[in-house]
């Protein structure tokens, strides 16, 4: 099979609504892994008081993050999502800025065909001439194509995060994120 050709670029204002798209296929593509989360889905119960549309808008929006697309011709068919934190974690007490990978997505048609890795070195080297020493990415632990995948791109294994839920996040009223305009 030929590769598609692609081309990667900074998202703009007019890509809102396919990367909002492109997102909600990202919640609900694999059902299999979808399964394995239903016991952290409290994991998932952030407040956010805007809409991801909205989100969007303020990522693109921001200096300090890169909202990369692939395009085949005139079809958005993957994301990325970086962030350069100022904040550190356990694992980077010696490193005050890093590259967070929020997250990276590929139509399911167009997997295997070298997009994601195009996709993260675009924002790998986005990090490098910001100065980020770090690339953070953090998967769930039944992700493990995505493991896979960020072990391919040189990421490795750092800190195992752990939870268990200490009450019943399903009766409290968090406000959720709308998918909804």
């Amino acid at each position: 099979m030929n590769e598609p050709l692609f081309v990667i670029r900074r998202a703009k204002d007019s890509d809102i609504s396919v990367l909002y798209e492109r997102y909600c296929a990202f919640l609900t593509e694999d059902e299999e892994y979808q399964k394995k989360l239903r016991g952290f889905t409290f994991l998932r119960r952030i407040p956010f008081p805007t809409t991801v549309k909205e989100e969007f808008e303020w990522l693109i929006a921001r200096t300090n993050v890169n909202v990369l697309v692939a395009m085949q011709g005139e079809k958005m068919v993957g994301f990325i999502v970086g962030e350069i934190y100022n904040w550190c974690g356990s694992a980077m007490l010696l490193i005050p800025f890093h590259g967070h990978l929020q997250m990276l997505y590929v139509c399911e048609e167009y997997r295997r065909v070298g997009i994601a890795t195009k996709l993260y070195n675009e924002l790998e080297k986005w990090f490098k001439n910001r100065g980020m020493g770090l690339c953070c990415v953090d998967v769930y632990w039944v992700n493990e194509s995505a493991q896979g995948f960020y072990q391919s791109v040189g990421l490795m294994p750092d800190v195992l995060t752990m939870a268990k839920c200490l009450s019943d996040f399903e009766k409290h009223d968090f406000p959720e994120k709308k998918l909804g305009d």
